[in-house]
């Protein structure tokens, strides 16, 4: 995607992988909405992007693997609920 502002995700009692690798940020600025129940969810997002997380945990988790950028150039927000399931985000 060369224009990504927003992208609704939602998993239950299943997985689900999703790569933002090739995604180039409208205005430097995204929203990602997720909605995990009992199911994983793994997100690989560009190390050089910003994630500000806003999530709701009801007996899940979310667990990052590496760190992301602190710039304010390209930003990603996260927001949505985990319940029963697992969040990932992979800094790639």
């Amino acid at each position: 995607c060369t224009n990504f502002k927003k992208a609704d995700l939602e998993v239950s009692f299943g997985s689900m992988s999703v790569y933002f690798d090739n995604a180039v940020l409208s205005g430097g600025r995204a929203l990602v909405d997720v909605d995990v129940s009992f199911g994983d969810m793994k997100l690989y997002i560009p190390k050089r992007w910003k994630v500000v997380m806003n999530l709701d945990n009801a007996f899940g988790g979310c667990k990052e693997h590496g760190t992301c950028s602190a710039s304010e150039e390209n930003v990603l927000m996260l927001n949505g609920d985990v319940s029963f399931g697992a969040l990932e985000i992979y800094y790639i």
